[in-house]
């Protein structure tokens, strides 16, 4: 096995340090920080991997104004385009919803759950997908898997809805980030600084 490069290793230094110099930060939870409830954010990226065509995507689930988890990874399957990999991470951020529903019901916190959880999404044609059931070139030879979102809307589950890239919390684990996403994120992240909407977005309604 080869050795890490010279780089390699200096991220992983910058990497530790920074773990040192935030050792006593913890996550924030707040009782008056629930105006969102249970909430999702999902993003995905348009950078395929070159070695097997496949692309970072993130979802981020809150509540009360803390992170209860949070996913970054390359999506499992390759896809076409920016919509289809926005449509491939909207599933796995609704199945993360969907186990932590099933939890709140069984440890008996059915309030958390009265309401479809809103899951948030920044790509308008993922989400006319999913709204519509619309079968297009971007979408059709997706596994059946994908398409779940949809039923769960309709049973309730989850509600889709638009939100701008920059109100996306999610996009900070689904592509490189700079000091601007840092200051808008990595406090919400903590729960160290209240999540809001800054740029509203209308999206369709299911139909």
């Amino acid at each position: 096995m080869s050795r890490p490069s010279e780089k390699a290793w200096k991220h992983a230094i910058q990497m530790l340090a920074w773990l040192r110099d935030h050792r006593l930060v913890g996550m924030t939870f707040n009782s008056d920080n629930d105006s969102h409830g249970l909430v999702c954010m999902s993003d995905a990226s348009n950078k395929p991997d070159p070695k097997d065509s496949r692309c970072q995507h993130c979802h981020v689930v809150q509540w009360m104004g803390g992170t209860i988890s949070m996913v970054s990874s390359k999506l499992p399957h390759a896809s076409y385009g920016t919509p289809g990999n926005e449509y491939c991470a909207l599933r796995w951020a609704a199945a993360k919803v969907r186990r932590i529903r099933n939890l709140m019901e069984e440890i008996g916190l059915i309030g958390v759950i009265s309401e479809p959880t809103k899951v948030y999404c920044d790509s308008n044609t993922a989400i006319s997908w999913h709204k519509t059931g619309k079968i297009s070139d971007g979408n059709q030879y997706l596994d059946l898997a994908y398409h779940q979102p949809r039923e769960w809307e309709i049973d309730g589950s989850i509600k889709v809805l638009g939100i701008d890239t920059k109100d996306n919390v999610s996009d900070i684990g689904s592509k490189p980030f700079g000091p601007e996403e840092v200051k808008l994120f990595v406090g919400v992240l903590r729960g160290q600084q209240r999540w809001t909407i800054k740029f509203p977005r209308e999206t369709i309604s299911l139909t």
